[in-house]
This record gives structure tokens, sequence and C-alpha cells, in this order.
């Protein structure tokens, strides 16, 4: 009984939106009339859209460009930070190799001069 009530219930739905809509005469999008005041309105969604991608997305996307990726990622991150390390690794590395020259004298000279550094700042 439940099962028949509501296949009833599906088909007077169908009659009344049959009846109500009249099928025959709709007519595809290209060749309906344009809308006109109110309906225009709403077909055109009060432009909450165009007025969304002014005001945010527009923004956004231009300080994502310009000043996240450019500036912070491009500049910090990439330029002093990856590059800047790479850098200084690189300058160190290459005083190491200044420094290390294999010979004793050239040791003893540089330990001496450490030495008195740390002596000079011990006393002042």
């Amino acid at each position: 009984m439940l099962i028949g009530f509501a296949i009833a219930i599906a088909v007077l739905g169908m009659w009344l939106a049959r009846s109500r809509l009249k099928p025959e005469a709709l007519v595809p999008a290209a060749q309906s009339p344009e809308e006109v005041g109110f309906a225009r309105v709403l077909y055109e969604k009060y432009n909450i859209d165009e007025l969304y991608d002014a005001a945010i997305v527009r923004p956004l996307v231009w300080i994502s460009k310009n000043i996240l990726w450019k500036g912070v990622d491009a500049g910090l991150i990439d330029g002093a930070g990856v590059n800047g390390s790479a850098f200084t690794a690189r300058t160190l590395g290459w005083l190491g190799t200044r420094l290390q020259t294999g010979r004793t004298g050239t040791y003893v000279v540089l330990f001496v001069v450490g030495v008195l550094a740390v002596l000079s700042a011990l006393v002042h």
C-alpha cells in the first residue's frame, strides 16, 4: 500500500509538472527572448561573480604573483637562502683550499696569529 501511494504521488507530480511547464512551449536558449528588468539581474546573478573576481581574485593573484612568488620565493628563499648559502659554502671552501697548503710553516704562522688574536681579545 505504501509503495502504491508513493507511485501515485510520483505520477501526480509528473502530471502536474507537465501541465504547468507545457514542454511544447519551451524553446532552446539561443531562440529565447532576452531577459529584461529583474529577470536580467537574476540571469546575471547580481554580477556577484564579476564583483568577486575584481575585488578578491585579481588582487590575490597579483599579490601572489608579484610579491609572494617573485619577491619572497624567488628573491628571499631562492636568492638569499638557497643561492646565498651555496655562495657562502663555495667561498668558505675556496678559503679552506687556500689555507691548507700542506706546508707546516704556514700552519705554524696561522696558529701563532690565532693565538695572538685570542690573547689580545682576552686582554682588552
